[in-house]
């Protein structure tokens, strides 16, 4: 990338150009030091921490810790107490009516409730081999079985939050100056925070309808076969005598 900028400094003879060529290199940069992720963690561990070349990320890459920005974002997950529940919560309003203001009065919060206390963790604790782990490692991949699994977003922990497990009925909205009183935790990197907020928009936003009767279906399609069969087994008709 230096070699670039070097190589083509003198055609960058305009302010804008200048300005792009910052930005580009910030960018680059960041994504750099992104890709070198794994490769820093294996040294700084002294690969005391199984790190394989799988394309799956490792938890720490959908967290920015501290937040960058002073201003509170859709990601963004809160510490504190709201009522008479204390624990952590993640910011559902999204980050454009931030930044409008005058015209955000409330802010609307969902619960993430500790791993811990799910029944799937439970039952694979209390297996003494921890060798059925299909119901928990379903539910750490957002697929929860025998529920309607979209409600659900699982947060992986770090040494700033447990493993949790947002849940969307769990819903609390607060004033600005409420939030303000929180401790903020972490933020939602991009692309985290915007597919939760998608995740939650199909789970409220999804419309029931009534289930086909397949019974119907199936008649039809068997009576159908039934039909073609005696019509294939049908000997020709003789012609007609004059």
């Amino acid at each position: 990338m230096w070699q670039f900028v070097s190589k083509h400094w003198k055609g960058f003879d305009s302010p804008h150009e200048q300005a792009d060529i910052a930005y580009l290199l910030a960018r680059r940069l960041a994504l750099s030091l992104q890709a070198e992720g794994k490769t820093l963690a294996r040294k700084m561990s002294a690969e005391g921490v199984p790190l394989d070349n799988s394309p799956d990320i490792h938890p720490m890459e959908m967290y920015v810790h501290p937040p960058v920005s002073k201003n509170r974002l859709a990601g963004d997950i809160v510490r504190g107490l709201i009522g008479e529940q204390s624990g952590d919560w993640l910011v559902l309003t999204p980050s454009c009516d931030f930044e409008q203001k005058g015209r955000i009065h409330n802010v609307l919060l969902a619960q993430c409730m500790p791993l811990v206390e799910q029944t799937e963790y439970l039952k694979w604790k209390q297996d003494s081999s921890f060798a059925n782990a299909e119901s928990l490692k379903a539910l750490i991949g957002d697929r929860r079985k025998n529920i309607q699994s979209e409600r659900f977003k699982f947060l992986p922990g770090t040494f700033f939050i447990p493993d949790s497990i947002v849940d969307f009925q769990r819903l609390r909205a607060v004033s600005l100056e409420d939030l303000a009183k929180l401790e903020v935790v972490a933020s939602l990197d991009s692309p985290f925070a915007e597919a939760v907020l998608a995740r939650f928009a199909r789970y409220f936003g999804r419309l029931g309808t009534p289930d086909i009767d397949k019974d119907v279906v199936l008649n039809r399609l068997q009576a159908a076969i039934v039909t073609r069969a005696a019509i294939s087994h049908t000997p020709p008709t003789p012609p007609a005598k004059l």
